[in-house]
């Protein structure tokens, strides 16, 4: 029987629009800033040119990743789109926009707000938990195994880990070292701010990449020496 080539798997080349998308939203909104004379506060201001660029980058990997993979996005590695789309959601302060309370703080649940709230607050909450297990099930052999190799998709898993943990670390600095009786200038808090929001940008595009080199890696170890994909044995 002839064999024929599997067209499911994307292209090497092809798997890296997403990234590039994301790239390109980031210089355009930047750009878009700087024409319009946006200041730098309202650069890095919650809902500014900074944040909404974030936004995009994650639902680029969100479409990137149903457009590339449909068979990973709707079935067994729907963890990996949802972790996207939530991550937008959280840039859009969404866990917070639709209730009295956020649905992450504990006041929400132990407070005199409506039952529905509570609800979404619970449904949402559980999401997040069970899509964070599947993730760390799922994920964390696949990226020890990338690591000890040396890829590179699996290095930036980690370095959007170190990045996101340095950028929520200095999220409200002032506030947290106030205790300590440490105050700091306006100046630095500004400084500070404006390093978080690129941290959770840059956050975003390692991410992104990740999925695409890893969309990559993927494709090439499935298909064979004479270029058809290897059949799959995974459930």
């Amino acid at each position: 029987m002839t064999n024929v080539p599997d067209n499911s798997e994307p292209a090497s080349a092809a798997t890296f629009w997403p990234f590039w998308l994301a790239v390109a939203v980031t210089v355009l909104f930047c750009a878009y800033g700087i024409l319009t004379g946006t200041s730098a506060y309202d650069f890095v201001q919650e809902s500014g040119v900074i944040e909404n660029a974030s936004v995009v980058i994650f639902l680029c990997g969100a479409l990137g990743f149903a457009v590339l993979r449909p068979d990973l996005a709707f079935g067994r590695g729907w963890h990996v789109f949802v972790i996207f789309l939530l991550f937008a959601a959280r840039e859009l302060d969404f866990d917070k926009r639709f209730t009295e309370k956020g649905v992450l703080q504990a006041r929400l649940y132990s407070g005199d707000y409506p039952l529905e709230h509570k609800l979404i607050g619970a449904f949402f909450i559980l999401l997040i938990l069970y899509t964070l297990y599947r993730l760390v099930r799922y994920g964390w052999r696949p990226v020890m195994t990338g690591l000890w190799r040396g890829e590179l998709w699996a290095w930036s898993v980690i370095a959007a880990g170190i990045t996101v943990f340095v950028a929520k670390s200095l999220d409200g600095a002032g506030r947290k070292l106030a205790p300590f009786g440490i105050e700091l200038t306006e100046e630095t808090e500004f400084a500070l701010s404006v390093i978080e929001e690129f941290g959770e940008l840059g956050f975003g595009l390692l991410l992104v990449y990740a999925l695409c080199a890893w969309m990559r890696s993927d494709a090439a170890t499935r298909r064979d020496n004479s270029g058809y994909p290897r059949a799959s044995s995974e459930t």
